[in-house]
């Protein structure tokens, strides 16, 4: 589908100089900024998959019909000289917004704003549109309380079960991350306030601790970009382990005299039979217990944070946390993903694919990896990725822009690009291409899957957690990864959010019959994780940062 690129007219003088074509431009990018925040701010993904199923519905082909997420996103960037109108007109229909705005945009173009960014995202500068601030700062209070609440939830919890944690600063590390490190010292201290209601004032002289940890978590993440990486964000917590400790040790020798008052008693007592003199064992005991406590608080709001929406965690530069404006992700264990490529502005951005993976081994020795996915860049698709006995890897793609992503991500002999289809009748899954017949069935949840229900989505797909659970995988199930680099400099998280297994297996590859249904084993070689050994239907999210 053509769409011609419209040019600026020449508007006429209303007492004063025309801007420049550009800045008649921006303020078109500017408009649509305004419309997707009040939209709620759906990825450009989201829009770009809005837009092609507009064209679809009005009779387009579905392949004719797809544009991509940087085309979309090149419509919100300030600074162009030109504007696709038409492909505007259908992203404001996607934004819920009357088309006819972009008609008035031409006559009137919408008041220049203060915005001096030229990134589209939902960091840019531009008045939000009315009612928008109010919003934003109602979530912001329900966030601050409901870090409180966590806060006085892991204090109690320390209490009940005698742990040798403190984890009242979990919340405070959250306020701090994603609202910046005064919002955390107001968490901080109002925990300590509140605190003294069940634990009498004792609590507040240690408010002095929560605010030191937020001020340091904020502005380490903030100010001194020790968020950027996982070593850094590792010393950060550190950092804040150790002021916390230089802070808590006076308060407890001078005001409980070394008294802590819970499990962390038993590590002092214990230094204390040793030999050591009453400062050692409270300061040797204290800084034991708050490594441990930060490193957890830390990283428990890093996972939390990832999960907030964008517009509460704006200005926080934090390890593996999915970048704001950018499509949900998809994936599998099996290293399955697609989408484009890099940013407009060259910036490194990562795109999510939503689906399940079913990995199968089969007694010819052939192992098959199917990939039905339903929400993705490229919209919803299906492809097989199989290696035979004798180790050749072949991708089956059911189009050019699945087979290029995926060829440039993961390692193949040969690639096919066929007709390709997943269907799943009565609990089973039929696949069909010209290559690959088979049938699978599907049983019950597994134990894994079970576990995995547990964790809240959000949670489990983040790229923060599944680098956590990184080394449990590899423990747990051979060839299993959670996290890895792909081909050339990209990268992938894996979060697995249901398992079941697959009873049965038939079918042919390349005519030739597969026999019966075997483990996954030896693991597949496409990319730097496999599916799990036993036949199985993950329900995953692939992060892919290209």
């Amino acid at each position: 589908m053509h769409l011609d690129d419209a040019r600026p007219a020449r508007a006429e003088q209303t007492g004063g100089a025309e801007p420049a074509a550009t800045n008649r431009w921006d303020r078109f990018a500017e408009g649509l900024q305004l419309l997707r925040r009040a939209a709620g701010e759906p990825s450009f993904a989201e829009i770009a998959r809005r837009v092609a199923e507009q064209r679809v519905a009005d009779g387009l082909d579905e392949h004719a019909a797809r544009v991509a997420r940087t085309t979309v996103y090149d419509a919100f960037r300030t600074g162009r000289a030109r504007v696709n109108v038409p492909l505007v007109r259908e992203i404001v229909r996607a934004l819920d917004a009357d088309p006819a705005l972009v008609d008035d945009w031409l006559r009137h173009p919408p008041p220049a704003t203060t915005a001096t960014s030229v990134d589209p995202g939902p960091a840019t500068t531009e008045p939000a549109p009315a009612g928008a601030g109010r919003r934003r700062w109602t979530h912001v209070l329900l966030l601050l309380l409901a870090c409180v609440t966590v806060n006085l939830a892991g204090r109690e919890l320390v209490e009940l079960l005698e742990l040798p944690a403190h984890l009242d600063m979990v919340g405070t590390a959250l306020a701090a991350f994603a609202l910046g490190p005064w919002h955390g010292a107001l968490v901080g201290l109002s925990t300590n306030l509140v605190g003294t209601v069940p634990s009498g004032t004792e609590s507040l002289p240690f408010a002095a601790v929560n605010v030191l940890g937020a001020l340091l978590w904020g502005y380490g993440v903030r100010r001194w970009r020790m968020g950027r990486s996982l070593p850094r964000f590792l010393a950060l917590n550190v950092v804040v382990a150790v002021a916390c400790s230089l802070v808590a040790v006076p308060i407890l020798l001078l005001a409980l005299g070394g008294a802590t008052g819970h499990g962390q008693e038993t590590i002092r007592q214990t230094l204390e039979d040793y030999g050591a003199q009453l400062v050692v064992a409270v300061g040797a005991s204290n800084l034991l217990v708050s490594l441990g406590d930060k490193l957890i608080s830390g990283f428990v709001a890093l996972v939390a944070v990832s999960g907030l929406p964008a517009s509460l965690r704006s200005g926080a530069e934090l390890p593996f946390a999915v970048l704001p404006g950018n499509g949900p992700a998809t994936g599998s264990g099996s290293g399955h993903g697609s989408g484009s490529g890099h940013s407009p502005g060259g910036r490194r951005v990562r795109q999510r694919f939503r689906g399940r993976i079913a990995g199968v081994g089969t007694t010819s020795g052939v192992r098959v990896v199917v990939g039905h996915w339903h929400d993705t860049p490229l919209g919803a698709f299906a492809d097989a990725m199989v290696e035979t006995a004798a180790g050749h890897r072949v991708l089956l793609a059911p189009h050019d822009g699945a087979a290029e992503f995926i060829a440039a991500t993961y390692t193949f002999d040969e690639v096919r690009i066929e007709p390709f289809a997943v269907t799943e009748p009565d609990g089973r899954w039929a696949v069909r291409s010209d290559s690959l017949v088979l049938d699978l069935a599907v049983g019950r949840r597994t134990g894994l899957g079970r576990l995995l229900r547990v964790v809240p989505d959000r949670v489990a797909t983040a790229p923060a957690f599944c680098t956590l659970t990184d080394p449990v995988a590899r423990l747990v199930l051979r060839g299993v990864r959670t996290r890895g680099s792909a081909a050339g400099t990209r990268r992938e998280w894996y979060g697995a959010t249901d398992h079941v297994a697959v009873t049965a297996a038939a079918g042919t590859f390349d005519g030739v019959p597969l026999g019966r249904l075997a483990r996954v084993e030896p693991p597949p070689r496409f990319g730097f994780s496999s599916t799990p050994p036993r036949p199985s239907v993950t329900s995953v999210v692939t992060t892919v940062e290209l």
